[in-house]
């Protein structure tokens, strides 16, 4: 009777899965190789783990992505300065009110009053708005101050200020000074000329 062959010895068998090293040192497995790696590679400060960043991922790193929108720069609000008031030049008064604005200085003058008493009138609306005359004696001349709440009146007195100053001089026979400004204490805007009367 032939007795059966007994099985080979499958411990002896096994597959030797270990590193053995080049310099001699103990052989490690496999699976405690890659893990000690990766343990080494976790290890490693920031400095050294940017060194060993793949060429891909450095790439990566250096070029903005163009995709992200780039913040458009804001515009510069500018502020703007409040534009000063301009008024049209002002027209010259017609020779009919200049006429009826002399002839009630004259009867100002010619009122029965003490000597260098100051005299106010306030001229009608419809010839000229928002115009009061002060008439007053002062060192020998005539004062005639035409004080005027509106504007353009004023500016259309400023320009005829040396004709009225004549004419009033002409006709009162005294040395007369004319004055035109606004009624605002704080800026008068005083513009004034002196008359003397003119010999025939």
């Amino acid at each position: 009777m032939i007795s059966p062959t007994p099985p080979p010895n499958i411990a002896h068998q096994r597959a030797d899965y270990t590193l053995k090293p080049k310099d001699g040192t103990a052989a490690l497995p496999l699976a405690l190789k890659a893990e000690q790696d990766a343990f080494q590679q976790a290890m490693q400060p920031p400095a050294q783990k940017e060194q060993t960043s793949t060429p891909e991922q450095k790439k990566h790193h250096a070029e903005p992505d163009e995709r992200q929108p780039q913040s458009a720069a804001q515009p510069i609000t500018m502020l703007s300065l409040p534009a000063r008031v301009e008024y049209a030049p002002a027209a010259s008064l017609s020779p009919a009110v200049q006429e009826q604005l002399l002839q009630q200085v004259e009867r100002l003058y010619l009122a029965p009053a003490a000597p260098q008493a100051e005299l106010n009138l306030l001229v009608r609306q419809e010839l000229l708005p928002g115009v009061s005359i002060r008439l007053q004696e002062i060192e020998g001349r005539v004062l005639v101050c035409f004080s005027c709440a509106v504007e353009p009146v004023r500016r259309q007195l400023d320009r005829q200020v040396e004709r009225l100053a004549q004419t009033l001089a002409n006709r009162l026979h005294r040395d007369v000074l004319v004055q035109v400004q606004t009624d605002d204490p704080g800026d008068l805007r005083l513009h004034e000329s002196l008359a003397q009367p003119v010999k025939v």
